[in-house]
């Protein structure tokens, strides 16, 4: 009788073919990781053209650029009640006009009243734009819309400089560096969100009693304070919960340091509605942060840039030379 012979794999063999798809396993999921991060990087800088384009729209009908804290309609003041954003200001022109009518800009909402203290401004306070969200930075949790996206100020760390003002409007003739020299937004990582503080997203406040006095520091002076801040120091960890509120928690940020800086953020305690201090671009991308310019181009920008050139390209009205090196 013939004896019936069986076919498969032996214990060795399936452990070698276990190894093998293992190894290629390893080896592609890299790859796959890459070209998702690359896409999603893709999608963030498509989200900053249109805000930038919006912006440009809004000047074409107004002929200044949206303010960060906006001025009063006297000369030389400013209604420190009404920190509404220049994003709330560029919804018309990013076609949510329903948003925008929702907005009471007649109440006062800030850093200090809190966010759905105004019932005026529940629903649009509340409301989640997916535009505004960078597909790399993914909200910590669902109490807020967040917003990873912001207006640049200038780099003297009091929002005088940049092609966005902070307390005043900038006309497109003022940007005498040119469109394609001057930042207009860039990436900035939402905070933990949670109890404890993290370097690389949260907030460091200077309180009265640490903060400098008149006159004021300069650039280098402003990145010395943030190097060697007092243990102990207060934070705030809710940076950009919000996309309808002003200032440098939630959707303004400066040219004082870096892109990704090793150095902490960290800002004068005078609420969220201002930037006075270094609040510099951030993302989760590998060594870059997408930045969009005043003439709609978006730019990958390396991580190692020099900071002169840097802080070149985040004035309007520098003349540095350094931004044509760029």
């Amino acid at each position: 009788m013939r004896r019936q012979s069986r076919w498969g794999f032996t214990v060795i063999e399936l452990l070698i073919v276990i190894g093998i798809v293992s190894l290629l396993l390893s080896l592609i999921a890299p790859a796959v990781q890459r070209a998702r991060e690359a896409s999603r990087r893709i999608q963030c800088a498509n989200n900053l053209r249109q805000i930038q384009l919006a912006a440009q729209q809004y000047a074409n009908v107004h002929g200044r650029y949206p303010a960060s804290i906006r001025p009063r309609n006297s000369p030389g003041t400013v209604d420190r009640a009404k920190y509404y954003s220049i994003t709330a200001s560029l919804l018309p022109h990013l076609e949510m006009l329903d948003i925008y009518n929702s907005i009471n800009f007649e109440q006062p909402h800030n850093f200090y009243i809190g966010f759905h203290s105004v019932p005026a401004n529940s629903t649009a306070v509340r409301r989640r734009i997916e535009l505004l969200l960078c597909p790399s930075d993914s909200t910590p949790d669902g109490s807020c819309p967040g917003n990873s996206y912001r207006f640049n100020i200038g780099a003297d760390g009091f929002g005088k400089s940049g092609p966005f003002g902070q307390g005043r409007y900038v006309r497109p003739s003022e940007i005498v560096d040119g469109m394609s020299q001057t930042v207009g937004l860039s990436e900035k990582r939402m905070g933990s969100w949670g109890p404890k503080f993290v370097p690389s997203r949260d907030i460091l406040f200077l309180t009265p009693a640490d903060s400098i006095n008149p006159p004021w520091p300069n650039e280098d002076e402003w990145l010395h304070d943030c190097r060697n801040m007092p243990a102990g120091a207060s934070f705030y960890t809710g940076g950009g919960k919000a996309w309808l509120i002003d200032g440098g928690a939630f959707t303004t940020y400066n040219h004082v340091a870096a892109p990704n800086s090793e150095v902490v953020d960290c800002m004068r305690h005078m609420g969220g509605a201002t930037t006075i201090g270094t609040i510099p671009g951030r993302s989760w991308h590998d060594d870059v942060v997408n930045a969009a310019f005043m003439d709609g181009s978006i730019r990958a920008i390396h991580c190692s840039i020099s900071l002169n050139v840097w802080r070149a390209l985040g004035t309007r009205a520098g003349g540095e030379a350094a931004a044509h090196a760029f």
